[in-house]
């Protein structure tokens, strides 16, 4: 069961390209099709919190799961919208300062959402607990909304359809690192060794 309430994560690069592709669908600048993306992922997040609180465990297993795994595809979503907009927008000189806020508010998030339930569940119930963090949740629609793209308000006209997109991400990953390599660096890579990591990457690339 844990497992699987994590795959999202594991696998979110398959919708990446889709997320990047039509990120300027609805807007005429690319980065606040990004944000709109954004934004529609911290909302499925709230409603998925909710729903995690709505249901009796004893009764509801089934849906509490389906929730559970909704949370983790928006938060994955939203972990997406967030390295594209960072990897973006800064300066190459402010690649390092951004990596470093953004494991920050994940190591805040983690203690709020960790830490912070359990102190509310205890206080009232779990029920509250998960209402009342859906409620924090929700703080971050507004600030990503207000995130400054001033300057970068070049609209992206994609060339080749979807498809073409896709298959060219995966054959430029393949070309850049063999197949029987990648297996080996998804298999024994540790998350916090790419969180150190994927600045130099970044650059690199």
């Amino acid at each position: 069961f844990p497992v699987t309430i994590s795959l999202p994560y594991c696998i979110k690069f398959l919708w990446a390209p889709f997320l990047d592709r039509f990120a300027n669908y609805f807007f005429e600048c690319r980065y606040r099709g990004y944000k709109a993306w954004g934004v529609i992922a911290q909302l499925g997040m709230v409603l998925s919190i909710l729903l995690l609180g709505a249901f009796d465990p004893m009764q509801k297993l089934g849906l509490i799961a389906l929730s559970a795994l909704a949370l983790s595809f928006f938060a994955a979503s939203q972990d997406i919208v967030i390295d594209a907009l960072r990897v973006e927008l800064l300066a190459t000189n402010q690649m390092g300062a951004g990596a470093a806020i953004e494991s920050i508010g994940f190591r805040f998030g983690m203690l709020i959402g960790g830490a912070g339930a359990l102190y509310l569940a205890s206080l009232f119930d779990w029920r509250w607990a998960y209402w009342i963090m859906a409620m924090v949740q929700v703080i971050g629609i507004p600030a990503l909304w207000l995130v400054p793209v001033n300057g970068f308000e070049k609209a992206f006209a994609p060339t080749v359809s979807f498809l073409e997109t896709l298959k060219e991400s995966f054959q430029n990953l393949y070309k850049e690192m063999p197949f029987l390599n990648l297996i080996l660096f998804i298999l024994f890579l540790k998350d916090i060794l790419l969180r150190t990591l994927h600045t130099k990457l970044y650059h690199t690339l």
